[in-house]
C-alpha cells in the first residue's frame, strides 16, 4: 500500500514524499493498531500526534480514547495467563509446547481454550526469543 505524506523543508516549500507503509498497520489487526498507539505515546513529546497517526494509519481520536481506557477483562486475564505460561515454559527449559502447557494449566484448574492458549504461547515465545 503506497501512501503520500506532505512534508516541509527548510524553505517551507511543500513537497510530496512517497512513504511505503506496507504491512505496518493493517486495519483488521488489533495488535498492530495497539503497537501504533504505543509508538505514538512513546514519541508524542518529539513528534506531532496527528502526523504520526496519519503515517501509521491509526486515528487520533482512537489514540486519545485508548489513552484513558481501562484494559479489558480479557486483556487482564491474558496478561495473567501469559505470565503463567512463561513460567511454565521456562521451568521446562523451553521444551514444552502449547499442548503440554495447556494440559498443565488444565490440571491446575486454570481454564484456557486450546486456541487461546496457543495464541498466548506464540506471544510468549515471540517475546522470549527476541
Amino acid at each position: 500500500m503506497m501512501r503520500t505524506a506532505a512534508c516541509f523543508h527548510s524553505d517551507q516549500a511543500r513537497c510530496t514524499v512517497r512513504k511505503v507503509l506496507r504491512g505496518l498497520v493493517c486495519p483488521r489487526d488489533k495488535s498492530r493498531i495497539l503497537e501504533g498507539y504505543g509508538f505514538v505515546r512513546a514519541n508524542r513529546a518529539r513528534l506531532p500526534i496527528a502526523t504520526m497517526a496519519r503515517l501509521l494509519g491509526v486515528s487520533t481520536s482512537g489514540f486519545y480514547v485508548w489513552l484513558v481506557r481501562e484494559p479489558s477483562t480479557q486483556s487482564r486475564s491474558d496478561a495473567q495467563r501469559l505470565a503463567r505460561i512463561r513460567t511454565l515454559h521456562a521451568s521446562s527449559r523451553g521444551t514444552n509446547g502449547a499442548p503440554r502447557i495447556h494440559a498443565h494449566l488444565a490440571r491446575e484448574g486454570v481454564h484456557v481454550g486450546r486456541k487461546r492458549g496457543a495464541r498466548l504461547m506464540r506471544r510468549a515465545l515471540s517475546t522470549c526469543r527476541g
